[in-house]
């Protein structure tokens, strides 16, 4: 038996009891103050016993009506230190329920929400920390802040001031935001990496039946297109028939690529949701979901070209007067295709997982990534040196990079558009 632990143990309770009442009932405080705050939001319901001596002091467990409790705690956690389950869920929803089942009837185990009042040492003469005096009001602040995106258009309503601190609510829960959240990229380099993590062999798996099913329409491209470039060695193939390989290679690749993406992107996102997505998810052909991102990746390329275009045309009328303006255009139309393509950077996420509609999809792009645009650039960026590290192992490097690249761009999406699926594309 270890005797210095023993004793260890032996002082840490008498600590806890020298002032436990004194603890419980400045906790209990801090507890009520924050359930009547929240009380006022409405539409939220208190789990286990009323405030009072037969409730822990610094406990609180409550259930959003219709919000799905993983994903409000994801947005949470980035401002206060919430649970949405008990210690034995790992993650997933609870096959244990919390004591506080026994006290009325079961709800939804991922509809609740947990949040525990913060503790200072005992036997000291201390204050409460400011941090944790405020910790009631940012819950019952942040709490409708966080509703807007994952729970749009509900008949709830708040009250016109808050009982914390008298500051005035808005209805998000009445209207759905342009911008739903504020970007982490070292947050979405971490999610993503622990969501490749959850089902790594699956996802390079998939990857590597990507790669080998999209090789041959590759080489039939790359036949057609040296065919009709006169190369030598292929003069022998008749016209026809390069025009025939180019074309079929060119549909394949479209095709196996858009499939790739939508099973990635599927992937990706069951696994931010804490679940291990299986084979069967990265394969099943998503027909409509597909087609929503060849209409936004055409919609994009039409927009690429038209301003090119235009840039060239006035480049060359201004060329006619001196050829130094003739550069203008071209400075002009590269800074539009940095913007454009950042701006576009969740183009797949948002036409998988957010708009049914080409055209929705890069206004929904501009509208919610700009107020964040040079955050999303440094996301880019990172992505780019991850990239530029998995080239170093060649293809084996590649294929391990693209998932994760993959995975973080989804985790990213999700801190600024919602972790909402609002096209089904996980049904």
């Amino acid at each position: 038996m270890a005797v210095p632990l023993v004793v260890g143990l032996g002082e840490a309770l008498a600590l806890a009891g020298a002032d436990q009442a004194e603890r419980a009932q400045r906790l209990a405080a801090l507890r009520d103050q924050l359930w009547g705050g929240l009380q006022a939001l409405g539409n939220i319901a208190l789990n286990g016993p009323p405030p009072g001596p037969t409730r822990l002091a610094h406990n609180l467990n409550i259930t959003v009506h219709g919000v799905d409790g993983a994903a409000l705690h994801r947005r949470l956690r980035r401002q206060l230190a919430v649970s949405s389950g008990s210690a034995c869920s790992e993650g997933r929803p609870p096959t244990c329920w919390p004591p506080w089942a026994a006290a009325g009837p079961r709800r939804p185990p991922r509809s609740a929400l947990g949040w525990g009042a913060p503790a200072p040492p005992p036997r000291s003469n201390w204050h409460w920390p400011p941090s944790a005096r405020r910790c009631a009001s940012c819950g019952a602040e942040a709490l409708p802040q966080q509703c807007v995106a994952l729970r749009p258009g509900c008949d709830g309503s708040f009250s016109s001031g808050s009982y914390l601190s008298g500051q005035s609510f808005p209805s998000p829960w009445r209207s759905t935001p342009s911008n739903s959240g504020s970007l982490r990229v070292l947050h979405a380099v971490e999610e993503g990496w622990g969501a490749f993590c959850r089902a790594p062999w699956v996802f390079l798996l998939f990857q590597v039946l990507a790669s080998l099913v999209v090789l041959p329409f590759l080489a039939l491209t790359g036949v057609g297109a040296a065919r009709l470039a006169e190369v030598e060695e292929l003069m022998g193939v008749h016209p026809t028939g390069a025009w025939l390989a180019l074309i079929l290679g060119l549909i394949g690749y479209v095709i196996v690529t858009l499939w790739t993406l939508v099973g990635l992107t599927r992937g990706a996102w069951i696994a931010l949701e804490g679940r291990k997505p299986s084979f069967a998810d990265f394969t099943r052909w998503d027909r409509a979901a597909a087609a929503r991102l060849l209409g936004s990746l055409i919609l994009l390329a039409i927009v690429a070209v038209v301003a090119g275009g235009i840039a060239s045309l006035v480049g060359a009328g201004l060329g006619q007067l001196n050829a130094a303006l003739a550069v203008i255009p071209a400075v002009v139309v590269a800074i539009f295709f940095i913007w454009l393509a950042i701006s576009q950077k969740f183009l797949v996420q948002v036409s998988l997982l957010g708009s049914r509609r080409p055209l929705d999809s890069l206004r929904s792009g501009i509208n919610v990534v700009n107020p964040s645009w040079w955050m999303v650039l440094w996301l880019a960026v990172v992505e780019g040196v991850i990239q530029a590290i998995g080239a170093l192992f060649s293809s084996g490097g590649l294929v391990v990079v693209v998932p994760v690249i993959l995975c973080i761009s989804t985790a990213a999406y999700r801190q600024l558009f919602g972790s909402d699926d609002r096209t089904g594309l996980l049904g």
